[in-house]
């Protein structure tokens, strides 16, 4: 009798190899060991929601922002703050006062072509958001599924 098995629930090996090798050009630190392949962002934003968010808890976000993102959050009674943007992306001078008063669990960001407004955060504000997010503790939930498209050098 010829057993079935499924293969590793992280992920194929190789796969899992070849993304940590594309985050480690990226300069983020990063193992095999450390990468969960899912099926596509839903699930990951599902999960994200699940490890952070209580209900009542607050999400910060752009505005506007990825509906399927609200959705995946809304599911676990998250309220979302909207974060201005402007036409460089997100205003990370909004953040401080923001962070004082609503302590959120998380921002949740899409840096590279923002969906729905295709607004590409400019390199000096991404320098901005990492200062005050480690400033303040806060966690940055950064999707980034259109990163790689760009024909710009």
């Amino acid at each position: 009798m010829r057993r079935c098995e499924y293969g590793p629930s992280e992920g194929f090996p190789a796969l899992r190899e070849w993304i940590a090798g594309e985050m480690q050009q990226r300069g983020v630190q990063c193992a095999a060991t450390d990468v969960l392949v899912t099926n596509g962002s839903q699930q990951v934003l599902d999960l994200v929601g699940k490890l952070f968010l209580n209900p009542g808890d607050v999400v910060l976000t752009e505005n506007p922002t990825y509906l399927a993102a609200i959705q995946a959050f809304q599911t676990l009674e998250a309220k979302f703050v909207p974060v201005p943007t402007d036409e460089h992306g997100l205003v990370p001078s909004a953040l401080p006062e923001l962070i004082a008063k609503h302590r959120p669990k998380f921002l949740y960001t899409i840096p590279n072509f923002q969906n729905p407004t295709g607004v590409t955060l400019i390199a000096e504000r991404r320098r901005e958001l990492a200062r005050i997010a480690a400033e303040h503790g806060l966690v940055i939930v950064e999707d980034d599924p259109y990163g790689k498209t760009s024909i710009r050098g």
